[in-house]
């Protein structure tokens, strides 16, 4: 369980204290150091502010057990004995070995301080899941509670769903009972209404087929009459070119009785002219004169008549054959 009651200076002022004593703080020292107040995680993020504001942390290496310093002295004294009795022949040799035991001394000094860290740091690590499995039991038992108290609500539901389940039971049997007639009459209402439906789709299909066929009849109807239409169409064709080169025919003659006038009128001129010759000779008596005065009038009268009439056939019968054409078309 997590430990509470300490803050950042306590343990600052813990850490001076065993730096000052010569010591490297640590962990545990600090937690003794406290009285044993304050959890690894609380005590290891106020030590490491505390390392991190100082401005140049030196690593002290602690010095390697009684032991060992014990073996080293032993060792050094033991050469130093030989050296002395055969420093003039094994001078070299010697030499080689003191600095053979210190680098194993220094090797042995610095894993050991290698060591000592490693424990620490094992340590703190050993702390830090303790707490942690502290915490992780807290939950575990108000887990167990929860568990406990979700069974006993969910029992209660259960209970309370037995009840409206059988409420809803009684219920539906009771509606069952009461609307039973209702859902029979609205069954045989239905069973009417199909009928009805079927009968009213017979007489649609009936009448359906009956207007296919009156449909059939009157598109036959049209397409005979239609026909019709094309004959006759393709008869006024053929009237209006007979027609046309009758009209045709008729402007050629009105052209060439035209012609005929035209002539006529310079013949009529030309005896004018030899009549005025004569007449100023004196060869010709006053009833030849009348005469002849009288006949160019005469000539003119009787070919404008004559072309007046032919112009009026056939103008009549243009306007008889428009007039057909139209009637037929009125009809059709």
């Amino acid at each position: 369980m997590m430990r509470t009651g300490i803050n950042y200076d306590d343990v600052a002022t813990a850490a001076s204290e065993i730096e000052q004593s010569g010591e490297r703080p640590t962990i545990e020292k600090v937690r003794s150091v406290l009285g044993g107040t304050g959890s690894n995680s609380t005590i290891s993020k106020y030590l490491q502010s505390w390392r991190n504001s100082r401005p140049a942390n030196k690593v002290t290496i602690t010095p390697p057990p009684d032991q060992v310093q014990a073996a080293v002295s032993a060792v050094w004294e033991k050469l130093h004995q030989e050296t002395e009795l055969t420093i003039a022949t094994v001078k070299a040799e010697a030499s080689e070995q003191v600095s053979a035991a210190r680098q194993e001394a220094e090797t042995v000094t610095t894993a050991m301080g290698a060591l000592t860290t490693e424990h620490e740091t094992l340590k703190n690590q050993y702390h830090a899941l303790s707490a942690q499995k502290e915490l992780l039991a807290l939950d575990y038992k108000q887990a167990e509670s929860n568990q406990l108290l979700l069974r006993e609500r969910l029992e209660a539901l259960e209970s309370r769903r037995q009840e409206i389940k059988s409420l809803h039971e009684q219920q539906l049997k009771r509606l069952e009972e009461k609307y039973v007639a209702e859902i029979e009459r609205l069954k045989a209402h239905a069973d009417q209404e199909v009928q009805l439906a079927h009968q009213l789709t017979d007489t649609l299909k009936t009448h359906y087929e009956e207007s296919r066929i009156e449909h059939m009849r009157q598109r036959d109807e049209l397409t005979t009459e239609q026909r019709k239409k094309d004959t006759l169409i393709k008869q006024l064709e053929v009237d209006q070119a007979t027609l046309k080169q009758a009209l045709e025919a008729k402007a050629t003659l009105y052209q060439q009785v035209k012609t005929e006038l035209h002539e006529a009128q310079k013949m009529i001129q030309t005896q004018q002219a030899q009549w005025e010759s004569l007449q100023d000779k004196r060869f010709v008596t006053e009833d030849i004169v009348t005469a002849f005065n009288v006949l160019p009038a005469q000539v003119a009268s009787e070919l404008q008549a004559l072309l007046a009439e032919q112009v009026k056939v056939v103008i009549e019968q243009a306007a008889t054959a428009l007039r057909k054409q139209c009637e037929d078309i009125e009809h059709a």
